[in-house]
């Protein structure tokens, strides 16, 4: 980039660090705070949509008048002029590429989500056996009879805004590779939606198929990766918990992976799962979900993985926990999954 160009962005850094005054709303600081996060990324398109918002609630605030004229200055043929009200001039047409192989689902191989970088990766069929961390007699061999994909990371900050680019960050521990957190099991069965109607228009999702959460029984056989103690590898290598993360999440994917190559599976954020809490059968079954009363979600969610604020033992393969679906909590996210339809869409209690 030129040296003029650093040089704005150093201009409006400062001035959104120091325009937001004390008598400001709430909802108009974050939205703010939001507009330097994207500007410190280079994201200048970003931030422009996001200062028309606060306008739109605070037309005649003058640190965010001073950030629009800041950003004309830079782009005054596009976004000046869209922001002043004249017609920008004519831009060519993006070229329409059509997806490689590497971003569509295939059997037995992962891929990359276009415009996320998200890569989930192939979850083979197998049989493993599920039973409490308390030594209840449940013991329940279960049969995963169809494959599916799994997320190599938890969902990041910068995917979430990616996909979603007018909602604000609701991460506390802010960073475009850190996981997304404070966000509900409401809230990201609306985030998988939205991706859903993406991937469907785009003719990407395989037949039979949708994004969705793991079930518990998925994400704890993708988990385990084979194994069969109480963690996947050595847990110092692998987790992020109470003891080594600083009293905050880290960025996904700094940690040794389990042995099928998903990160984090331990630790550093808890992970909504599909389904809710239930009993474990204590006999063979074959794809479990438990919770649901037709389409209408069970009002608590299972919770897998421990977090950054866990003790290491809650972080085991098999530890459950689970919250209300409109929870949020700095030490909750999530991990995508794209597996066989089973379930009517489901974002309502019952």
């Amino acid at each position: 980039m030129t040296r003029r160009f650093h040089a704005c962005l150093a201009a409006l850094s400062l001035v959104l660090c120091t325009s937001a005054a004390a008598a400001d709303p709430p909802e108009l600081v974050a939205l703010m705070q939001s507009a330097q996060e994207v500007i410190a990324e280079g994201k200048l398109e970003h931030a422009h949509r996001i200062v028309a918002r606060g306008l739109a609630r605070a037309p005649g605030h003058a640190g965010l008048l001073e950030m629009q004229r800041r950003i004309d200055e830079l782009y005054p043929r596009e976004w000046g002029a869209r922001a002043h009200g004249a017609t920008p001039p004519p831009v060519a047409a993006a070229v329409v590429r059509p997806p490689t192989a590497a971003q569509v689902p295939a059997t037995g191989r992962a891929f990359t989500l276009p415009g996320l970088d998200l890569t989930l990766l192939w979850i083979a069929p197998g049989e493993f056996l599920l039973e409490s961390p308390h030594g209840n007699d449940d013991a329940t061999p279960v049969t995963i009879s169809r494959g599916f994909w799994l997320g190599r990371t938890e969902v990041t900050q910068e995917q979430w805004r990616a996909l979603r680019p007018d909602n604000q960050n609701p991460a506390l521990f802010k960073g475009s590779n850190r996981p997304v957190e404070n966000v509900s099991w409401i809230e990201t069965m609306e985030f998988i939606r939205v991706l859903n109607d993406r991937e469907r228009a785009a003719g990407r999702l395989p037949a039979g198929y949708a994004y969705t959460l793991p079930t518990e029984a998925e994400w704890e056989y993708a988990c385990r990766a084979g194994s069969s103690g109480p963690y996947a590898g050595e847990v110092a290598r692998m987790a992020w918990h109470e003891a080594n993360s600083g009293g905050q999440s880290r960025p996904v994917a700094q940690l040794a992976p389990n042995a099928w190559g998903l990160h984090d599976m331990h630790g550093n954020v808890a992970e909504w799962c599909l389904d809710g809490p239930a009993p474990y059968p204590g006999r063979p079954v074959i794809d479990p979900i438990q919770g649901f009363s037709g389409s209408a979600a069970p009002a608590v969610h299972i919770l897998r993985g421990g977090g950054w604020n866990s003790r290491a033992g809650h972080c085991r393969s098999d530890m459950r926990s689970w919250r209300s679906l409109s929870l949020t909590s700095a030490a909750v996210g999530f991990r995508l999954a794209l597996a066989p339809i089973r379930l009517p869409p489901a974002t309502s209690a019952h």
